[in-house]
């Protein structure tokens, strides 16, 4: 049985980080590539490696055209970017387990 400060030491964000080198967002890619599904769904921003502010929906904000504020559904890339890094990776990833 845990106690509750084991707990808090699991979910501290900042060592999954740090143990992860990082680039948590690859490893949770290359997670869902490996499995068994016929189909895979891989987030842009998580290619990408964007937070939690790059988000295209959030509950709490207004779907209001009339609003003068952040809009759900509003966010958009351009294709600078997706840098050559992140395309060799995905690349590199799709290939491995075969996704074609």
């Amino acid at each position: 049985m845990h106690d509750d400060d084991d707990y808090d030491q699991l979910g501290n964000q900042d060592i999954v980080i740090s143990y992860l080198d990082k680039h948590i967002n690859w490893y949770f890619i290359q997670m869902v590539l490996a499995t068994v599904a016929n189909r895979t769904i891989i987030e842009f921003q998580d290619v990408l490696g964007l937070n939690n502010d790059c988000r295209m929906n959030d509950p709490s904000l207004s779907s209001d055209p009339d609003y003068d504020g952040p809009q759900n559904w509003a966010w958009r890339f351009t294709w600078a970017m997706l840098q050559d890094k992140f395309r060799k990776k995905l690349k590199f990833f799709t290939n491995i387990y075969n996704r074609k």
